[in-house]
């Protein structure tokens, strides 16, 4: 037998009802009446009960809604801190800060000779690779630490990266050019740099070239910054790589020992000229000249010699003869020695040479 039902319909008579009789309670039997309510610091309004019992419900959640909100927010803000540092982990090339050294205090290094007498005076632990016109050493960072050696201790900020066989971010690295250029990787400082050329290439006199002066030493010795990121440029005297190969800091290698062994070839003329500005000033003194032929023609000579060394001997405007077998990082040597001005700085040289 199935009982009719009906929905129960509240109408204000019984709102009215319901209303007297909760006033005509004592506050002893209504602990609604005498309850504070939540977060307002009042008591409920005697008058109205039944908005008082929607208030205080609606306070009642609001705390917790703000606690379930703050919940969420530290789990997520957890989260994200624990997938950040995992990130960074993973990408301490993000945030290396390397430095580069280049040094040009000889003309010339027989490549030859100095492959076969390295090893002389340098440890076993570093590694060789004999390219074209310049040979690469490294010092793997799996030998620094297991010798503990910090002969020549890398700089930078981040940690040390996890390559799978590639290079890493800390890694010294030396690149010996045959026309005299050294450029050094993630070595402390200059001071470090001249100790190791000392030791290692200097000792083997058969193998190094004639030593230039000391203040053309001067003039030509550079050093910049490097990191890493998402594409290759240069900034501010930094260049960032895109790779972890070795081929991109071969490039950036060439680039940066060319400009600098362009420096020598640029204080040399300027050495010309100031031995030479007192002739013009002569001749239109006096009308004669004040050299013997003997003189003039040594310093024709000079001349030539200069002449030849950038636009003959070094091949300054050629491309390496590295990229003819492995081209792809020849985009970045070209834009390295674009952004030293190499080009311009050639033409510059022969401009004055020309008018000398």
């Amino acid at each position: 037998v199935g009982i009719a039902t009906r929905p129960a319909t509240f109408t204000k008579e019984h709102l009215q009802n319901f209303s007297a009789a909760v006033r005509n309670m004592s506050p002893r039997d209504n602990p609604i009446i005498s309850a504070s309510i939540p977060g307002g610091g009042g008591r409920m309004n005697m008058n109205n009960p039944i908005g008082n019992i929607a208030n205080m419900s609606m306070n009642n959640r609001k705390p917790e809604s703000e606690d379930v909100m703050a919940i969420r927010k530290s789990s997520k803000a957890r989260a994200r801190k624990n997938v950040g540092a995992f990130r960074r982990k993973r990408q301490d090339y993000a945030t290396w800060k390397g430095r580069v050294g280049v040094h040009v205090e000889v003309d010339e290094f027989d490549l030859k000779k100095l492959v076969n007498v390295i090893f002389q005076t340098l440890s076993t632990d570093w590694e060789l690779v004999d390219h074209y016109d310049v040979i690469r050493l490294w010092l793997p960072v799996e030998s620094l630490h297991l010798s503990g050696n910090e002969e020549n201790p890398p700089t930078g900020g981040g940690g040390y990266a996890e390559g799978d066989g590639e290079i890493h971010a800390s890694m010294p690295e030396v690149f010996v050019f045959a026309f005299g250029a050294v450029v050094f990787w993630n070595f402390a400082g200059e001071d470090a740099e001249r100790a190791w050329m000392e030791q290692h290439l200097f000792q083997h006199k058969d193998a190094v070239g004639l030593r230039h002066s000391a203040e053309s030493i001067e003039s030509a010795n550079d050093e910049m910054g490097f990191c890493y990121g998402d594409s290759f440029k240069w900034h501010r005297d930094v260049v960032q790589l895109q790779t972890r190969d070795a081929g991109e800091k071969l490039a950036v290698s060439f680039a940066v020992a060319k400009s600098a062994n362009l420096s020598i070839y640029e204080w040399r003329l300027d050495q010309a000229i100031q031995r030479n500005a007192h002739i013009p000033e002569d001749l239109a003194k006096s009308g004669e000249l004040h050299l013997n032929r003997r003189e003039i023609n040594v310093e024709v000579g000079r001349l030539y010699l200069l002449n030849n060394a950038i636009n003959l001997e070094t091949s300054m405007l050629d491309c390496p003869e590295e990229f003819w077998e492995d081209d792809r990082f020849q985009p970045e040597y070209e834009r390295s020695t674009k952004y030293l001005d190499v080009a311009a700085r050639i033409n510059l040289l022969n401009t004055r040479l020309n008018v000398l």
